[in-house]
């Protein structure tokens, strides 16, 4: 996860995803795509539950930790 791209500028605590992320035009295309976006909504309330756990902010939860407990929820198809 690009740990910048869910986190607003400027503002601390708040995420954003979906069709909101940030990123130029050419990265807007590559995910827009709905599952995508249910993706991005997971990484972020995985990240605000890490940052009320560990009472930081969401800036200081480590991209590699969401990324671990997104990994360990993978479905087996």
């Amino acid at each position: 996860m690009t740990h910048g791209a869910l986190l607003s500028k400027g503002l601390e605590n708040i995420g954003v995803a979906g069709r909101c992320i940030g990123g130029d035009h050419e990265c807007l295309a590559s995910y827009r795509i709905i599952a995508d976006c249910f993706a991005m909504g997971e990484a972020l309330a995985i990240a605000r539950r890490l940052a009320e756990e560990r009472r930081c902010s969401l800036r200081q939860v480590p991209a590699a930790g969401v990324a671990g407990e997104m990994r360990s929820r993978e479905y087996q198809a």
